[in-house]
């Protein structure tokens, strides 16, 4: 018998690069992946994880329904065989239409929705063995993304402002370990071209100049934040910070070590 096309493309698969972006909730991670897909033919599938499996409407994928439904989405060596033959799938369909894929993870599920955060990325963990990577990691202020984690009920794994910021620098620490590319959403606000333009030479994309006028069109999950609306890529006024949260700001000693790294401040 012979093999399918996406069994084919998983058996050369450590042949294929597969990029990838990485942030955490609320912290410019969309308005970032919609320049990404503006790029010369390219392609973002949005906030993919191997482990996040639930049970929710989806007509098309009876697959994810049996899993999850079932004692089998326990099992995680089956849930990520069956995640990676379709990362194979999309790598085949893309490539049949001349795309460049970059993947989106959710790294939100990793670094802020757990009791305790994993020892290694969990897609990178799932991908590594199969192809060779190269990744994107973005941040942004602390204070700017936990105050809309905290308004979007986002949080409730984590316990407080210093939990978050030692989340943070624990991700921080995982992708720099892998060699990931980092950026700040505020360096792409004040100057998307400059941004991207070295987006690009991480994730080896062809840039495309006019990215800016296609934002508004491009359809992508996770657009929870104020700028969606806006017609242009800008910086945004700070969010207020309740004098409570700045308390918590200047005693977190993980807050004060990425403030000082990062050139980060209470507003």
């Amino acid at each position: 018998m012979g093999v399918s096309r996406a069994q084919y493309v998983m058996q050369m698969s450590v042949n294929v690069k597969l990029r990838t972006i990485h942030h955490l909730a609320c912290s410019g991670g969309t308005v970032i992946s919609k320049a990404v897909q503006a790029m010369a033919n390219t392609l973002v599938i949005s906030e993919i994880h191997p482990d996040e499996l639930f049970y929710r409407f989806n007509p098309f994928d009876p697959t994810q329904l049996l899993l999850a439904q079932t004692k089998l989405g326990n099992n995680s060596h089956l849930r990520r065989s069956i995640f990676l033959r379709r990362i194979a799938e999309c790598v085949e369909l893309a490539d049949t239409g001349g795309l460049t894929l970059v993947l989106r993870d959710h790294t939100h599920y990793d670094y802020s929705a757990r009791p305790q955060v994993p020892q290694y990325p969990a897609l990178l963990g799932a991908l590594s063995a199969h192809y060779e990577t190269c990744s994107l990691l973005t941040i942004r202020n602390p204070l700017e993304a936990f105050i809309s984690l905290q308004k979007n009920g986002w949080n409730q794994a984590v316990s407080d402002f210093d939990d978050y910021c030692q989340r943070y620098e624990t991700m921080v620490s995982h992708y720099q370990t892998l060699n990931a590319g980092l950026l700040r959403y505020e360096d792409f606000c004040a100057d998307p071209d400059t941004f991207m333009l070295r987006t690009c030479e991480l994730l080896d994309l062809n840039f495309n100049a006019s990215f800016r006028d296609a934002l508004q069109q491009i359809p992508m999950t996770g657009d929870s934040g104020r700028g969606r609306q806006l017609g242009a890529i800008q910086t945004l006024s700070p969010k207020p910070v309740s004098r409570e949260l700045a308390q918590q700001a200047n005693q977190s000693d993980a807050f004060n070590r990425l403030a000082e790294r990062f050139n980060y401040s209470i507003a």
